[in-house]
């Protein structure tokens, strides 16, 4: 047979020469639930680099230990030496290979491959894993680290593969807690949230951290995928979560109507104050200061009457509410005002997207 055809990169007699046939040798496969002992050489806000050991099957492979695939979430320092499980190559978003594994040291995957050996069964990888997008549905409760953070908004990873995005509306009641939002999700912060809104066709997850009464609901019929040129996606699925009855939260005013003020407390999340919820007494004008994009401390005083429906609210100040037309029933007017529209710059002119 002829030999392989060379390929020379560079010019000279030290030229590094490599044929077709090495080009083309595959990496050694490794079966998911292999036990393998990794070193770590690098180190990254989210995850770790590695390199697989002299007994691994594998020598100076490299592999990416996430940290929601760490055991406890915690990562450890370059130069550390530890074992790790194979979960399959790391892909890139277009699902090609991306020449590096990913691994966990979750402890149920760990445990398995060492009780059988070297390789555990497919099952145990599935113990206490991240949650991938068919886990999500409106009401799971999960547990994610942010990737980074704005003044309105936090990315949070749920997943080597999944990040949701945590609004500031959806976690924070008043203007001060608005303006520490960022502060308050360093990157690497771990989050505990529920899942407040699914958008399968767009891939968008949305979190809360405010309290989601009772179980998550099966996902409602709209939700079904449905066929869309050969290709089957998911529609938008949510769930309101609970707002805090009589604690006041920052809102933002939408429209004004005959039904009364929409106030926008949540990325996805509305209610509404009827005009006899604006003041406590009688007022030349109850809508004066109020205009669509002008913030108000808005107060729950009961649950939405059915799923998708604005929640009842009060602007009143004996609630605890606060409008800019309200400077006579409250002397903290001044400061409250300056609270509340600094809040209301930080999320932009649009407020949440």
């Amino acid at each position: 047979a002829p030999a392989p055809r060379e390929r020379r990169r560079g010019g000279g007699a030290g030229a590094c020469t490599t044929t077709k046939k090495d080009a083309a040798s595959p990496a050694p496969r490794l079966a998911p639930g292999t036990l393998v002992p990794a070193t770590v050489v690098a180190t990254h806000a989210l995850h770790v680099d590695l390199v697989l050991g002299p007994d691994a099957p594998a020598p100076g492979a490299r592999a990416r230990l996430h940290v929601t695939e760490a055991e406890g979430g915690t990562l450890v320092s370059v130069g550390t030496a530890t074992d790790v499980v194979i979960l399959g190559p790391m892909a890139t978003p277009a699902g090609r290979a991306h020449g590096v594994w990913e691994v966990t040291t979750r402890a149920g995957p760990v445990q398995a491959a060492r009780d059988a050996g070297g390789v555990g069964p497919g099952d145990a990888l599935k113990a206490g894993r991240p949650p991938t997008p068919a886990d999500l549905t409106p009401g799971t409760a999960v547990v994610g680290f942010v990737q980074s953070a704005t003044p309105d908004a936090a990315w949070v990873a749920l997943s080597p593969t999944v990040r949701a995005r945590l609004h500031v509306l959806d976690e924070a009641d008043s203007p001060e807690e608005v303006a520490s939002f960022p502060a308050r999700h360093p990157v690497g912060a771990r989050v505990s949230a529920t899942v407040a809104r699914v958008d399968g066709a767009r891939g968008d997850v949305d979190l809360s951290t405010r309290v989601v009464l009772g179980a998550a609901p099966p996902p409602p019929p709209s939700a079904t995928p449905t066929p869309t040129k050969g290709r089957k996606r998911s529609r938008s699925t949510k769930i309101d979560p609970a707002l805090p009855l009589g604690t006041p939260v920052l809102g933002i005013v939408r429209s004004i109507g005959g039904g009364g003020v929409r106030v926008q407390v949540g990325r996805h999340s509305y209610g509404r104050a009827a005009l006899t919820d604006l003041a406590d007494g009688w007022v030349a004008n109850a809508l004066a200061g109020l205009a669509p994009g002008v913030g108000v401390m808005a107060v729950p005083v009961g649950a939405a009457p059915a799923a998708g429906a604005d929640a009842p609210l009060s602007l009143r100040a004996s609630d605890g509410g606060w409008t800019p037309g309200g400077a006579k029933e409250r002397e903290d007017t001044p400061a409250a005002a300056a609270a509340v529209a600094a809040a209301v710059a930080a999320l932009g002119p649009a407020g949440p997207p």
